[in-house]
């Protein structure tokens, strides 16, 4: 397949993922070589519009090259591809007595507009409402996803969120603008590696 050829398919693929949340809201869906990298020094911003236009930027077609770093200790997720980084962002992970799983896992599970129960009772200080959040990507059996929050502000997210009132039960909260392309990137199959 040529190179143009594979370009069009890689961004009619995000396009199709983009255009998908936008008139697919809260409905269940089910669930190469690199094109060409960015000039050096240049990081893709995680306030970028054009998520299709980034992904294949990075290497979007190969999942040899793509992986996620998440830094407990800086509360920051960098998804790496090719060596160059795709989208830097502040998250919330676990907070205390459910702390975030460290080691090196891969995605799982991916999908839209997942609706989320709490597995503890209303009494339970673990208790959490359900909600619905846009993005969800399983890095680990038994719940653990990195996904949007809904009711985080973008304020609430980085160094020190552990321990505030929007810390996770041990998944790990990524600000929608960034959670978007983050999606559209990551494959079953990425390396998700959390360390502190």
């Amino acid at each position: 397949m040529g190179t143009d050829r594979l370009l069009r398919r890689v961004i009619l693929a995000g396009l199709i993922v983009l255009a998908a949340g936008v008139f697919n809201r809260y409905a269940l869906v089910s669930g190469d070589n690199a094109i060409r990298l960015p000039s050096e020094g240049q990081p893709f911003s995680a306030s970028e519009a054009n998520w299709s236009r980034r992904w294949a930027e990075a290497g979007g077609g190969t999942g040899e090259c793509r992986r996620i770093e998440i830094d407990l200790t800086r509360q920051e997720l960098v998804a790496w591809s090719c060596g160059r980084v795709f989208v830097s962002t502040p998250i919330t992970s676990g907070m205390p007595g459910l702390r975030t799983p460290t080691g090196t896992f891969a995605i799982i599970w991916k999908q839209r507009d997942v609706y989320f129960q709490s597995p503890w009772p209303p009494d339970s200080p673990y208790y959490y409402p359900p909600m619905f959040v846009a993005y969800a990507l399983e890095f680990l059996d038994g719940g653990y996803f990195i996904h949007t929050d809904p009711e985080e502000p973008a304020s609430a997210y980085g160094g020190g969120s552990e321990n505030g009132s929007y810390a996770s039960h041990g998944c790990v909260h990524v600000p929608d603008g960034a959670m978007s392309g983050l999606f559209s990137w990551a494959a079953t199959g990425t390396t998700v590696q959390i360390h502190y």
